[in-house]
């Protein structure tokens, strides 16, 4: 039996983070490949100073960073998401085994690896959040592994969860503070020392960091955005530390294996942004990209969404034929038809798409009102798809030195280095793109036929 159960622990795992894969690839994909558009990242010394002014440095420096490698394809955001959620995984069962759990840890491991690949799936929970747990819990496997208990060892159970607030985050530093008090002491001290800790993280960090206190127990997640259950978030390191608990125990039986791998696929399958969330990025990024067909497609199969309206009747309408297909499928009284509203209280959504419609009008000015609209209600007050749309827009309106500005912010990111070099080179050479010439003919400003002088 205890081959068996060895054996068990072996495959098991595997077979579970392999069904978080399809989920995450069936069902969440631009879900998570939208982060990319909705964040930015750039080299110089300015970015890296905003950084330092909040929580979470290193997290959300590396998080940001692999973030802008998400639009290299389809797959790529999920990828990198999976590892990181391995990676967590692995920390948690490393973590149960230094403190004398037995195999059978490995199982309960997958659990709050589960739970995480849940939260990823929402557009707004960034990879740093992810980043700052798995920091968090690797650091207390260093702590639980090591053997010469000395002043150094001392200081960093004491420190530990401070300086991991300010490099991983409140996710990290509760995971550390949780996870220390799993640990066996001769002395109570260290436990006494860690419970202060935790409960003076939130009014201390936002203190410090000028942020509520619920805002800064979960730093780097975004509190009022598409995230999760913020509760969650912020119980997901109590949670690990109960599992640690458990496993330490010894009561776990190797045959609860499978209810718990059923109950993890399940936590994924249930707790991940919801389908019409994913229906409506999925067709916007289509748009973002150009794909006009699929957004055509797409529409067609569309059930109740006022995104998929949009968009269905954006794509024709570009190519002058949207009388001729206005009812080629139901418009819902409720929804917007060709305009959606972008006021500061609508969904940041609609204020990520509205451009697209104002640009085929011609009205510019309230595209770039709307498009700086979309850029600063993001979490980090930068976009990478608005910085894309205003600079376009700069091109069109012929504001060539503002287009030239962002080009220079584009021209330092991974993502958008090539594009914004070579515009930047035509821009500078007078060889305007013919696109952008297109646009300026619809200019509403040179062929204003609704709001005439004089009428």
């Amino acid at each position: 039996m205890k081959k068996d159960s060895r054996l068990l622990a072996w495959l098991l795992p595997p077979v579970c983070f392999a069904a978080f894969l399809l989920i995450l690839l069936a069902c969440s994909n631009y879900c998570i490949g939208f982060k990319e558009q909705a964040g930015i990242f750039f080299f110089g010394p300015d970015c890296l100073t905003r950084y330092m002014t909040e929580p979470a440095v290193l997290a959300s420096v590396l998080g940001d960073f692999l973030t802008r490698f998400f639009f290299m394809s389809e797959w790529t955001g999920v990828a990198i998401s999976m590892v990181m959620i391995v990676l967590l995984w692995l920390g948690i069962d490393r973590f149960m085994h230094s403190i004398g759990a037995s195999v059978n840890s490995r199982f309960l491991a997958i659990v709050p690896a589960a739970l995480e690949c849940a939260f990823v799936t929402y557009p707004n929970y960034p990879l740093s959040a992810t980043i700052s747990l798995v920091l968090g819990v690797w650091a207390a496997v260093a702590v639980a592994a090591a053997r010469n208990r000395n002043l150094i060892w001392k200081i960093a159970c004491i420190a530990g969860v401070p300086v991991l607030y300010v490099i991983a985050g409140a996710s990290g530093a509760l995971a550390f503070g949780f996870l220390i008090l799993s640990l066996t002491y001769e002395k109570q001290l260290f436990r006494i020392i860690a419970v202060a800790e935790i409960v003076l993280l939130p009014i201390l960090g936002g203190w410090l960091y000028n942020m509520s206190g619920k805002a800064a127990l979960v730093y780097p997640v975004p509190v009022g955005y598409i995230t999760p259950n913020i509760a969650l978030v912020a119980l997901l390191p109590l949670l690990i530390c109960i599992l640690a608990f458990i496993a330490k125990s010894r009561q776990f039986k190797w045959w609860l294996a499978f209810p718990v791998a059923v109950l993890s696929v399940g936590l994924v399958w249930i707790s991940k942004a919801d389908d019409d969330l994913e229906y409506s990025i999925e067709i916007g990024t289509h748009a973002y990209y150009g794909e006009w067909d699929k957004v055509r497609e797409m529409g067609r199969e569309n059930h109740g969404s006022r995104y998929g309206l949009f968009f269905y009747n954006l794509s024709f309408a570009r190519d002058g034929q949207l009388p001729d297909n206005l009812l080629s499928i139901r418009q819902h009284y409720l929804a917007d038809g060709l305009f959606l509203s972008a006021s500061k209280g609508e969904n940041y959504l609609s204020s990520f798409y509205m451009p697209m419609a104002l640009i085929e009008i011609g009205d510019f000015a309230q595209a770039n009102d709307c498009a700086l609209l979309g850029q600063t209600a993001m979490p980090g007050g930068y976009s990478s798809r608005m910085m894309v749309t205003l600079t376009e827009i700069a091109i069109a309106s012929g504001q060539y030195d503002v287009a030239l500005k962002y080009l220079d912010i584009l021209s330092r990111t991974p993502g958008h280095m090539r594009w914004a070099s070579a515009l930047k080179s035509k821009i500078m050479e007078g060889d305007i793109p013919e696109k952008y010439l297109n646009w300026r003919s619809r200019s509403s400003q040179e062929n204003d036929v609704l709001f005439a002088q004089g009428d």
